[in-house]
């Protein structure tokens, strides 16, 4: 454990259970300059997530821990340190992502010349049925890519949820890419080739 001190002027706080802790932008502000870029965007998109219910139109279901212009705010504070780090991390953050992986993913593809893919994306039938949603997709290609988990292996529930979802996402011509741990960090370069191939066969010219 360690401790850091800082200018209260730079921090904005909330009460809690008797204590004054720092406020979601301003956790963000004080350790995302000690991050890498990645991790860096990926708590920012964890702070400005709006949690909704999926299939519901994008109906919330709850609030953001804080938007993305209050991040803008506390990053530009002159005199915060690390304030060059979070301004460069700024234009990557995007709401959506459920996992720091999700945005570590979105991040490589885009680092590899291939488009942004779109996040939370809820995917319907013909006939307006709700199918699932996915962590990441191309809805213009059809092409959506899903983080699996541990849990996706070790539940049997989610394991027969995935492999339904799946088969009705083939019915309705979604190309999925399932997309592991070891595929994202120990497997990233075949894992892009996967992306860019399906994009290909999908229409894209980039």
């Amino acid at each position: 454990m360690s401790g850091s001190q800082i200018r209260p002027f730079l921090a904005g706080t909330n009460y809690k259970e008797g204590l004054h802790v720092l406020d979601p932008a301003s956790v963000w502000a004080v350790l995302g300059p000690r991050l890498d870029l990645p991790d860096r965007v990926a708590l920012g998109d964890s702070v400005i997530r709006t949690p909704r219910f999926p299939g519901n139109l994008g109906t919330p279901s709850g609030v953001q821990l804080a938007t993305p212009e209050a991040l803008g705010r506390i990053a530009h504070t002159k005199g915060r340190p690390g304030r060059r780090l979070l301004i460069e991390a700024l234009p990557l953050l995007r709401d959506g992502a459920v996992s720091a992986p999700e945005t570590h993913l979105r991040l490589a593809i885009v680092d590899a010349g291939m488009p942004e893919p779109e996040l939370d994306v809820d995917v319907y039938d013909c006939m307006g049925r709700f199918l699932g949603c996915s962590e990441l997709a191309y809805p213009e290609f059809k092409i959506a890519l899903e983080y699996e988990g541990d849990h996706h292996r070790t539940k049997t529930r989610q394991w027969n949820r995935d492999l339904e979802k799946y088969e009705d996402y083939k019915r309705v011509d979604w190309e999925v890419i399932r997309v592991t741990k070891w595929l994202l960090y120990s497997r990233r370069k075949k894992l892009l080739t996967q992306v860019r191939d399906a994009l290909a066969r999908r229409g894209w010219r980039g």
